[in-house]
C-alpha cells in the first residue's frame, strides 16, 4: 500500500503530533519515513503552517534546524523505524514541496494543522492547502480546530484526472 511516507515539519510540537498518525501507518505497511523541512527567505510566511525563516539567517540557524530534524529521525531509528531526514533551502515554500515531491515520490503524506488556525484555515490558506491540491499522492490531515474538538483524520486523495476536470 505505502512504502513511502513524507511528514513535513516545521519545528513546532504541533507539527510533531503528525508522528503520531505516521508512525502507526508506517508499522502497518513497512513503510519508510522521510521527515522534511523547507527553509525559506525572504517571503513572510508566518501565516503558514512552514516555519519562516528570516532574511539573512546565519549558517549556525540553519544548521540549528537540520540538527533538529535529524534529531526526530534518530528518535524514531531508535524505536525501530527507517526514517531519515531531508532539509531543503529555497525562496517559496511551495516551489521547495515541489522539488521535494518530485525527489522522494512518497506514497503518502501525513501532516497536522496547528490548533491555533484550525482546520478551516488549513483548507482556505496555506502551504499545506497547496500541498493538498498539488502533491499527487493522498494527503492525510491530523489536527484540531480552534475550538480543541478533535477531527477525525481526513484522507484527501485526488486523482490526476479529478484536478485537470
Amino acid at each position: 500500500m505505502f512504502h513511502k511516507i513524507l511528514v513535513p515539519l516545521d519545528g513546532t510540537p504541533e507539527a510533531e503530533k503528525a508522528l503520531e498518525t505516521a508512525c502507526q501507518l508506517t508499522r502497518l505497511c513497512s513503510a519508510s519515513l522521510v521527515l522534511a523541512r523547507v527553509l525559506v527567505a525572504p517571503a513572510d510566511l508566518s501565516h503558514t503552517m512552514m516555519h519562516l525563516m528570516a532574511p539573512g539567517l546565519s549558517a549556525a540557524e540553519q544548521q540549528a534546524c537540520a540538527d533538529y530534524l535529524e534529531s526526530c529521525a534518530v528518535r524514531l531509528r531508535n524505536q525501530g523505524f527507517d526514517a531519515r531526514a531531508v532539509t531543503l533551502h529555497d525562496d517559496v515554500v511551495e516551489h521547495g514541496l515541489a522539488i521535494l515531491l518530485q525527489s522522494e515520490k512518497p506514497d503518502l503524506i501525513v501532516m497536522n494543522t496547528h490548533e491555533s488556525e484550525g482546520m478551516f484555515h488549513f483548507l482556505s490558506d496555506s502551504v499545506a492547502a497547496h500541498l493538498v491540491k498539488t502533491a499527487g499522492c493522498p494527503v492525510l490531515v491530523t489536527g484540531e480546530c480552534a475550538q480543541h474538538r478533535p477531527y477525525n483524520h481526513s484522507l484527501a486523495a485526488l486523482s490526476s484526472d479529478y484536478r485537470n476536470k
